[in-house]
C-alpha cells in the first residue's frame, strides 16, 4: 500500500470535470489558509460550550437527540468561521465545474478522532462505506464530500482512504444492499406506510449498516483491491463522490491526533430524493421523497441548506414523533 491521495490527477476547467467524472475524486493542495482551518475546527468544537442547552444525555430518546443535533447544525452556519470554510471560493469555484451548476452546502462536520482508533471498528475490515444510501440526486452525480485535515495526517493515525473509480461500481449499491438482507425492503416500506420509533429506524439502518461493511469488504478481497490512504497536509482538500468506496485504516498509534472536517454538498437544479430512489419508484407512495425546495440560503460566499440535516430524518416517518 505505498501509493496514496497525494496529487490532483487535472487542474482546470473542463478537464477538472473528466477527471472527477472518471477518478471519482480530485485533490487540491494548499487551497484553505492553515489558519482558517484550525478556527473552524475550534469553532465547530467549541458548540457545544457555546450553547449549553444543546447539550443532550447520551441515554436521551434518539429523537431527543437528534433534534439537538440538528439545532447544532443550523448554529454551526450562524459562525463565520465555520462559513469561510464551507463557503470557501476556491472551493465552490471548483464545486462549479464539477457540478456544472451551484453548490449548496448541508452541514460542516468535526472528527476529533480516527475511527480507526475506535475499538468497535477494529474487525471492520477497514470500515468500507459509501454516502450513497441518504440522500441522491437526479440527475446523478449531484452530490460530494469535502474532506480536509485539520491535523497534517499521519500514516499511523488511522487515515482515511478510498478506492479510485469505484463510484462507477457502486452507484446502485443501494438497491443491491437492501436486497441482499432479507425483509429488509418490507420492512422498510412498512415503516415508511405505518410509521416508526426513532430507534426503530436507527436499527434498521444499522442492521444495514452491518451488512454492507460486510458485502463491500468481500467485494474488496475478491477483487484484490487496494485502498489508497489519504495522507494529506492542513490546508490541503479531498473531494469525493456520494458514491466512491471508503473507509478508515486502523490506527497503528492512537495517541497521534487526526482531526478532520468535512462538509456535504448538492448541486442547485438537481432532484432531491431522500433516503434513495434505489429503494423504492415514482408510483410507490410509500417509497423515496422528493424535496423540491430550491430557496436555499443565499450568503455572501454561496448557498446553504440548514435544514438538511432535519430533512433527512424527518423523512422517515414517525422519527420525530
Amino acid at each position: 500500500m505505498t501509493a496514496s491521495a497525494n496529487r490532483t490527477p487535472a487542474s482546470t476547467g473542463a478537464d477538472l470535470r473528466a477527471s472527477f467524472a472518471e477518478n471519482g475524486f480530485l485533490v487540491l493542495h494548499g487551497i484553505l489558509p492553515v489558519d482558517d482551518v484550525e478556527a473552524c475546527a475550534t469553532a465547530l468544537a467549541g458548540l457545544r460550550q457555546a450553547y449549553p442547552d444543546l447539550n443532550v444525555a447520551l441515554d436521551a430518546p434518539a429523537r431527543d437527540r437528534f433534534d439537538a443535533m440538528d439545532r447544532l447544525t443550523r448554529r454551526a452556519y450562524e459562525n463565520e468561521a465555520i462559513e469561510n470554510i464551507a463557503l470557501h471560493a476556491g472551493i465552490q469555484n471548483v464545486l462549479r465545474q464539477i457540478f456544472g451548476q451551484e453548490p449548496v452546502a448541508r452541514y460542516t462536520r468535526l472528527l476529533a478522532e480516527s475511527p480507526g482508533s475506535l475499538a468497535v471498528n477494529a474487525a471492520r475490515r477497514g470500515t468500507p462505506h459509501l454516502h450513497n444510501f441518504g440522500q441522491v440526486t437526479r440527475p446523478p452525480g449531484g452530490r460530494v464530500i469535502v474532506w480536509t485535515p485539520v491535523d497534517d495526517v499521519h500514516p499511523d493515525a488511522g487515515p482515511m482512504w478510498f478506492l479510485p473509480k469505484s463510484h462507477l461500481e457502486f452507484a446502485s449499491f443501494p438497491d443491491r444492499l437492501i436486497d441482499a438482507v432479507p425483509g429488509a425492503r418490507e420492512q422498510l416500506h412498512r415503516m415508511w406506510a405505518d410509521g416508526a420509533s426513532a430507534e426503530t429506524w436507527l436499527a434498521w439502518h444499522g442492521e444495514l449498516g452491518d451488512h454492507s461493511m460486510e458485502i463491500l469488504a468481500d467485494w474488496m478481497d475478491q477483487h484484490a483491491a487496494w485502498p489508497v490512504p489519504v495522507i494529506l497536509r492542513r490546508g490541503d482538500v479531498l473531494i469525493f463522490s456520494n458514491d466512491l468506496l471508503h473507509g478508515t485504516l486502523p490506527a497503528k498509534n492512537p495517541q497521534l491526533s487526526r482531526r478532520i472536517m468535512f462538509t456535504h454538498y448538492h448541486a442547485d437544479g438537481r432532484e432531491l430524493w431522500e433516503i434513495g430512489d434505489a429503494l423504492g419508484s415514482d408510483e410507490n407512495q410509500d417509497g423515496p421523497r422528493l424535496y423540491q425546495q430550491t430557496d436555499w440560503v443565499r450568503r455572501d460566499g454561496g448557498l446553504i441548506d440548514p435544514d438538511g440535516f432535519r430533512r433527512f430524518y424527518a423523512s422517515m416517518k414517525g422519527f420525530f414523533s
